[in-house]
């Protein structure tokens, strides 16, 4: 149900209210002996105001308005009735109270608020009215009056606010309620559906797999005497294999020992060969140091020779050095027979004497160190001449020795290609060998291969057969877990028969 509808019926019945509160304001106006046109009033007035009411409720014109339109009603009822009485009682005023109180029905503050702005507008006014001020609040303060009505008001419109938004967390569980209800009826309907394909598939597929256990477990057996003479031809062919690799073993050794006397025997030619160019090298070397050797000769007689013109230059300059040293001291005696005048040319003939007595001692320094380059030079020399007469004598040796040199790697190319022609022999038998080798060793993994594929083929097919035993076992349980969950729809199905019957 929704608002709107619940709405509509509370609508209708504080139509019904307020049409009993217009008979009881005539009862009680009849009662206490009004006038009849006060009467009249009443009766015109409410039968007006009920009329509207009960059009927009019954007729869906305004639901949502209606429930401000009520208190309007309720509060011109109290009015009047209030209003019409010449002896107005206090108890008549409570009405107003009983109109606010009503509205909490709605479930709504909105109403309850309205009706109590309504209430503070008939308390002033019939407070401010002196005949009715007398009757009803001689003795009671406004401010009082106004107090209790606003903390009426308030508290049911809390109250009324808290109602809304339970019933609103009501309303939305009950919804939810109530598709959860048709899910359920939903799954319920197909899980049924698929109860019966499944019963049906169930006896399908129990007949295959008895027929596929049966088929499994002769293949099982057939295979299970694949695999015994499958083992007895591996056997066979692995000792076959173990004396071909016995064999290719000795063929290998003598292989690297023939690889190992070729590659000897390439080292020791290139060695000689190697040798050979070698002692050429040295040869054009030594011919080369002696041609050196005789140039540094010549160049040691041509020092020696410029060395002695050095020697003569440094004694020739010694000479000037004491001619100059003689002028010097005769110079200074001039000058000391000169006096006075001659002290100025006394200081010159002192720096040229000490001029010439350098240049002396740097000509006999330069003299000490000719003398000691000689010296070396002529010791040089001596074994510059020393080292030509070996290197002459290395010379021949050499040549000797690069003959030797030559006979040796003449030997050591025969014996290569010796070796080369046993290499060959030995790697032809080899390659015969592995030849054979490849072909009874890929017969023998190719058994062996078959062996391992038949023993997990059986292997396989034993687990086979015992997954098809499970899974007749786990179709039996099937089908009576199907059973039972037939048993409980078509239950479920009578309940819910009998339930749309009650």
């Amino acid at each position: 149900m929704d608002n709107l509808s619940i709405l509509q019926r509370r609508n209708k019945l504080f139509v019904k209210i307020i049409w009993i509160m217009v008979a009881m304001g005539v009862v009680t106006d009849l009662m206490i002996g009004v006038e009849t046109s006060m009467l009249i009033t009443l009766i015109a007035v409410g039968g007006i105001c009920c009329s509207i009411a009960t059009y927009m409720t019954y007729f869906n014109k305004g639901t949502r308005y209606v429930m401000f339109v009520i208190p309007t009603i309720a509060s011109l009822l109290t009015f009047l009735l209030i209003y019409q009485d010449p002896e107005p009682l206090i108890s008549t005023y409570l009405l107003v109270y009983v109109n606010i109180g009503l509205m909490t029905l709605y479930s709504n503050y909105k109403p309850i608020v309205f009706a109590g702005v309504l209430g503070l507008i008939l308390t002033t006014y019939f407070y401010y009215t002196p005949f009715f001020h007398d009757k009803m609040f001689s003795r009671e303060p406004l401010s009082y009056l106004l107090l209790f009505l606003i903390f009426a008001t308030v508290a049911l419109a809390f109250a009324a606010r808290f109602s809304e938004r339970l019933q609103k967390t009501v309303m939305d569980k009950q919804r939810d309620t109530e598709l959860a209800k048709q899910r359920g009826d939903e799954i319920l309907a197909r899980l049924q559906t698929s109860l019966e394909v499944l019963n049906r598939l169930s006896g399908q597929l129990r007949d295959n797999v008895n027929v596929t256990g049966s088929i499994s477990k002769e293949i099982t057996v057939t295979f299970g005497s694949v695999s015994a003479t499958m083992e007895r031809q591996t056997h066979g062919l692995q000792d076959t294999a173990k004396s071909v690799h016995e064999v290719e073993d000795i063929v290998e050794n003598a292989a690297d020992s023939s690889t190992t006397l070729q590659q000897l025997s390439r080292e020791m030619l290139q060695n000689t060969e190697a040798a050979g160019s070698r002692m050429s090298s040295l040869s054009d070397k030594i011919h080369n140091l002696q041609s050196v050797i005789s140039a540094t000769v010549t160049q040691m007689n041509h020092l020696s020779d410029q060395n002695q013109q050095i020697s003569q230059i440094v004694d020739t300059i010694q000479g000037i050095s004491k001619q100059t040293n003689l002028l010097a001291m005769n110079a200074a005696i001039e000058a000391a027979h000169a006096g006075e005048h001659g002290k100025g040319f006394a200081v010159v003939s002192a720096e040229i004497r000490k001029l010439a007595e350098n240049s002396r001692q740097a000509t006999d320094l330069i003299n000490n160190i000719l003398a000691d380059v000689i010296n070396k030079i002529n010791n040089v020399a001596e074994q510059i001449s020393v080292g030509h007469e070996a290197i002459d004598i290395g010379k021949e040796e050499a040549k000797e020795v690069q003959a030797y040199v030559g006979k040796v790697g003449d030997n050591a190319l025969s014996v290569s290609q010796q070796s080369d022609n046993v290499d060959g022999s030995v790697k032809q038998m080899q390659e015969n060998y592995a030849r054979i080798m490849s072909e009874v060793l890929s017969v023998a993994e190719g058994t062996e291969h078959n062996m391992s594929a038949t023993e997990e083929i059986l292997a396989g097919i034993e687990a086979q057969d015992a997954k098809i035993r499970e899974i007749v076992q786990h179709y039996e349980d099937l089908d009576n877990l199907i059973l039972s969950l037939s048993k409980l729809a078509s239950q479920d199905n009578k309940e819910q028969a009998a339930g749309s019957k009650a």
